[in-house]
């Protein structure tokens, strides 16, 4: 089991946040100055590009481009594990109308939020700790890629998870997310605090996506889709040769690509920092202290800056640190929620 401490822990982070690699690993000017065939009929989203808030993205739909960055290698990565852990729980598995979600157990809902590069199993271990304990889990599968480019947003998916928990029947549950999916759980706790009883957020974005990079990967480079692989988790053998040749395979998806920078851009747009002070929704934070994708001192500065909340750190730990010590993880909310009578 790993050290727990509630100190901050002296870390001098490579990157400033989730989305500082996405700019600096999908660098956008070489993307736009490419050649590329256009067709005829194209999708436009104006903006600034000389505002770090604001971004020039010309999607057409036939992009030729080799770009490929690190969100995409997480996604792929944690893709499968999900994959090779899913199998077990395909009985557990619901679809009802345009909703594909995990429910396990009876009693008060715990709604888990997977992120950009994350699957519903990987919260395999939350699945099975919690509904012995009286609560329901209920992951449902966010429609990351699978939505028009004008829905492909925190704000909507924000939206789509009203609506499901409307479908669902639920008034009031404790919403748990990691990486987009915290982010996601947060602008949700934002609009609508009073169906949320409490919050958990894990290696979430919101914070400070508003750094640019100055350089982009050479493509091809298999070494680095393998360092960037390995680096979601502290154990880099967690990222077997399997995982990592797949993933060079697939990181060229030009769909996925647009998708991804659209994503990376609205996260900047829906930056959390003002709106932290005013929530007043009880949060629990669990972050790995060796978080390279959003370091520990963005845990530190949810902690500050959110009225009510509690931060806890899980040594020896990555980005997924419900994957990399579910044990600890489920030991540290539970304590949290008999400590808040939740």
């Amino acid at each position: 089991m790993a050290k727990i401490s509630n100190k901050n822990k002296k870390f001098l982070p490579q990157f400033t946040t989730f989305y500082h690699f996405v700019d600096k690993f999908f660098h956008l000017e070489p993307f736009f100055n490419e050649k590329r065939e256009e067709s005829p009929q194209k999708t436009r989203i104006q903006a600034d590009t000389k505002s770090p808030k604001k971004v020039l993205l010309k999607l057409k739909r036939n992009v030729n481009t080799g770009l490929f960055g690190l969100m995409e290698v997480m996604d792929k990565t944690l893709y499968l594990c999900d994959q090779n852990n899913r199998k077990h729980m395909s009985g557990l598995f619901k679809k009802e109308g345009k909703y594909n979600y995990l429910e396990i157990g009876e009693g008060k809902p715990i709604v888990v939020l997977h992120g950009l590069m994350g699957g519903l199993s990987n919260f395999d271990g939350v699945a099975n700790f919690f509904p012995n304990k009286g609560y329901k889990v209920v992951v449902p599968e966010l429609p990351i890629y699978t939505q028009s480019i004008l829905k492909t947003n925190v704000k909507a998916f924000s939206k789509y998870l009203k609506d499901f928990l409307i479908f669902k029947g639920y008034e009031k549950v404790i919403l748990l997310g990691n990486s987009l999916g915290g982010h996601i759980a947060l602008y949700y706790t934002k609009m609508y605090p009073e169906k949320v009883e409490a919050l958990v957020i894990t290696g979430s974005s919101g914070l400070y996506e508003s750094a640019m990079g100055d350089s982009y990967p050479k493509r091809g480079d298999y070494e680095f889709i393998k360092k960037k692989a390995q680096d979601v988790f502290y154990d880099p053998n967690i990222a077997t040769k399997e995982i990592i040749d797949d993933v060079y395979a697939t990181v060229n998806d030009r769909i996925k690509l647009l998708k991804t920078l659209t994503i990376a851009k609205s996260a900047i747009r829906h930056n959390m920092a003002k709106d932290l002070p005013k929530m007043q929704t009880p949060t629990c934070i669990i972050w790995g202290a060796n978080d390279k994708v959003t370091p520990p001192n963005v845990a530190d500065d949810f902690n500050k800056l959110l009225p009510d909340s509690e931060l806890f750190w899980i040594e020896k730990c990555g980005h997924a640190a419900m994957m990399e010590h579910p044990d600890t993880f489920n030991e540290l909310l539970y304590a949290w929620l008999q400590k808040r009578g939740i």
